[in-house]
């Protein structure tokens, strides 16, 4: 995710000239990388979420949704809504989803454990 807010600034400082296809060609691998990071932490909490028990799910849902909260409280204080570091917003928006994946897949294996019939 570095590496793509990395090619990211470096497209969006850039000065256009006549000839941008190399900027064009940074930009489009940046977004690519920030679709990669998407997938990368979108699968990671929904393995994760069965990997744990669901408390420990729940748990770490909480926990991932309260530091995208307060990266959203940062993000949004410093980034300029007019150039490049609007993306900043992206990664809040990211944990808000794995967070809620893992809390969601957690509470709802926890009240399905809690509420199914089992044998004395």
């Amino acid at each position: 995710m570095v590496l793509a807010f990395l090619l990211l600034r470096v497209e969006g400082e850039h000065i256009y000239s006549g000839k941008d296809t190399v900027y064009h060609f940074v930009a489009g691998l940046g977004l690519f990388l920030l679709f990669l990071a998407f997938l990368l932490f979108t699968v990671a909490s929904a393995y994760l979420s069965k990997k744990l028990s669901a408390v420990n799910a729940v748990l770490l849902g909480c926990l991932v949704l309260i530091v995208s909260r307060l990266t959203w409280k940062i993000v949004i204080s410093e980034a300029g809504m007019d150039n490049w570091t609007m993306l900043l917003v992206v990664p809040p928006f990211i944990g808000a989803l794995s967070g809620s994946i893992l809390t969601l897949a957690g509470a709802i294996r926890f009240l399905l454990k809690k509420t199914s019939l089992q044998p004395h």
